[in-house]
C-alpha cells in the first residue's frame, strides 16, 4: 500500500506527427464530436492520471492549452517524441507512465485501470490485446524508459522477456488503428474530418 502511495500515474498522448496518410494531423482529427488527442488526454485523467501531457508538433499547441500540459516535437519519430513527454513529465523510476498514440483508439477508462494494476502487481509493463491482437495504451514502468536516449517503445518493452505483462481485455478498441481515411470510414462509418 505505501507503494502505490508513492508512486504516480502519469500520461503521454504522442500526436506530433503530421499525418501525411490521413490526409490532416491525426491530433485533429474529430471523432465523436472530439478532438482525437483531447480525447485520449480525457480518458487518461478518468483513468486517474494525475498528470497527463500531449506530445504534438508547435503549430498545433495552442489548441491543446486547456487539456493538461503540452510538449513541442519535432523528432522525426514517436521515440523522440516519447522522450520528450516523459522530460515534461519528469517521473520518477517507479512512477506508472501510460502511453499511447494518438492514432489509436482511446482505452476504456477499465482497460487502463487494469493495465495500472498488473505494474502495480509486478509487472513492469503491461500491454492490452483483444482476441490476440495487440494494441494499445502501454502502461509501464519509467525506469524502462529511456528520457535521455529516445529509443522505441515496442524495443523496450520487447527487451523486459516475463516482465512484460499482456493482458486480454473485453475492449475492442485496443486493436484499432486510425492510420488512414480507410480506417477511419471503417470504424466511424464516415470520412474522416478535422477541426
Amino acid at each position: 500500500m505505501e507503494k502505490e502511495a508513492q508512486e504516480r500515474v502519469s500520461g503521454v498522448v504522442l500526436a506530433a506527427g503530421a499525418g501525411e496518410r490521413m490526409g490532416g494531423p491525426k491530433a485533429l482529427l474529430v471523432i465523436d464530436g472530439e478532438l482525437l488527442a483531447r480525447a485520449h488526454a480525457r480518458r487518461l485523467r478518468e483513468a486517474g492520471c494525475a498528470h497527463v501531457v500531449i506530445v504534438t508538433r508547435a503549430e498545433l499547441a495552442h489548441r491543446f492549452e486547456h487539456d493538461g500540459q503540452v510538449a513541442v516535437s519535432s523528432a522525426p519519430d514517436p521515440a523522440g517524441s516519447l522522450a520528450i513527454g516523459l522530460r515534461a513529465l519528469a517521473p520518477s523510476p517507479e512512477d506508472i507512465v501510460v502511453v499511447t498514440p494518438v492514432d489509436a483508439w482511446p482505452g476504456r477508462v477499465e482497460t487502463i485501470a487494469l493495465l495500472v494494476a498488473a505494474v502495480r502487481d509486478g509487472a513492469d509493463a503491461a500491454t492490452p490485446s483483444r482476441a490476440g491482437r495487440g494494441g494499445h495504451p502501454v502502461a509501464v514502468r519509467a525506469r524502462v524508459l529511456e528520457a535521455d536516449v529516445p529509443r522505441p517503445l515496442r524495443d523496450a518493452l520487447a527487451d523486459l522477456g516475463p516482465l512484460r505483462v499482456r493482458l486480454e481485455v473485453d475492449d475492442p478498441g485496443v486493436a484499432i488503428d486510425l492510420d488512414t481515411p480507410d480506417d477511419v470510414k471503417r470504424v466511424t462509418g464516415a470520412p474522416p474530418r478535422f477541426a
